[in-house]
């Protein structure tokens, strides 16, 4: 079985442009929508639709509403101006294969994780949707990808489509249409082997085919053979990866508890000794008070009897000096 890798995207608008040479129209973007969820009439060619599953971000519907929002808040488009790029990434292993061997289906999932990984570092946020199909012959996963709408309120399929972005790029500088073809397919080969490298390599799937490189039999098999090392050793290397991101995971969490376990004993430690300087205070507080109140009590009983002493020596001063009085000795006062 031939394992090349297959991913391809197209561009649609809210309503399909006409065909070169013909009044046919290409799909839309609602046409597409309607194969992809399987609605009736837009997949005449499954015998037994199934819905596709959502793997990353918003349910094509909620896409399909942001696109026309974007439309509508857009300047200077045409109803069938493209306003979403919808693409196509195929693994090349049958349906009935991958259903009957864990194997397979274990390749098919690392595969599809890689893939999935690799559209969302493309496109970033401008990614919006990833779905899987396993009605078919063979499993793929559809993406969905908007424009931005920029901040002058222009909406431009170049912002996210690489073959209109380099072809735009080649007629702003004054190219003629052939430089800007010359541009547009350059950049979709570059988008092919950035796929290539990514994901297609690390799972034994051939950039091209036997044809196109002008193999012999003999010598695309070496290839197969070498590709199917290639993919052994990437997986080695998840499987290496995956042992040593445990055992980092395990270390850093030994690491992280014995930390914890120090600051908890040394905040402990800490709590006590300050609980046992607050006792310490306020037991020399509690003291200082009960010698305060003694000395003030000595201090008040000294002060009632210094107070008794001199009411008495009053007294006698008084009586003294009613005898001097008496006997004539003592004058009395001058008024």
């Amino acid at each position: 079985m031939k394992k090349n890798a297959f991913n391809h995207y197209e561009v649609y608008g809210r309503r399909g442009a006409h065909k070169r040479h013909s009044t046919a129209r290409r799909p839309s973007l609602f046409d597409i929508r309607s194969e992809l969820m399987r609605a009736p009439g837009g997949c005449q060619h499954i015998p037994n639709p199934v819905p596709p599953h959502i793997l990353a971000g918003l349910h094509p519907d909620v896409v399909i509403e942001q696109a026309l929002t974007l439309a509508a808040q857009a300047v200077g488009i045409r109803i069938d101006t493209p306003i979403l790029l919808a693409g196509v990434m195929t693994w090349p292993v049958l349906r009935e294969v991958i259903k009957d061997s864990e194997v397979e289906r274990q390749k098919y999932l690392a595969w599809r994780g890689d893939a999935v990984a690799w559209a969302q570092r493309l496109w970033g946020e401008q990614l919006k949707c990833v779905a899987e199909h396993v009605d078919e012959g063979r499993l793929h996963l559809h993406y969905w990808v908007l424009p931005p709408l920029r901040p002058d309120r222009h909406l431009s399929i170049s912002d996210v489509d690489f073959s209109r972005r380099a072809a735009k790029a080649v007629k702003d500088a004054g190219g003629n249409g052939r430089q800007q073809r010359a541009a547009s397919d350059q950049a979709m080969r570059e988008f092919q082997d950035n796929y290539s490298r990514e994901v297609g390599s690390m799972h034994g799937l051939a950039r091209l085919g036997p044809q196109r490189l002008r193999l012999t039999r003999q010598e695309w098999k070496d290839q197969e053979a070498e590709r199917k090392r290639i993919a052994e050793a990437w997986r080695t290397l998840y499987s290496n990866h995956a042992e040593l991101q445990s055992a980092a995971n395990a270390c850093v969490a030994k690491r992280v508890a014995e930390a914890r376990a120090a600051a908890e004993a040394t905040v402990n430690a800490a709590t006590k000794a300050a609980d046992e300087r607050v006792a310490m205070i306020k037991s020399k507080g509690v003291n200082l008070i009960g010698q305060w109140k003694t000395h003030t009590a000595t201090l008040n009983s000294a002060i009632k009897n210094h107070k008794a002493v001199i009411a008495e020596q009053d007294e006698r001063l008084q009586e003294l000096e009613a005898v001097l009085r008496e006997h004539g000795l003592l004058m009395a006062p001058a008024r």
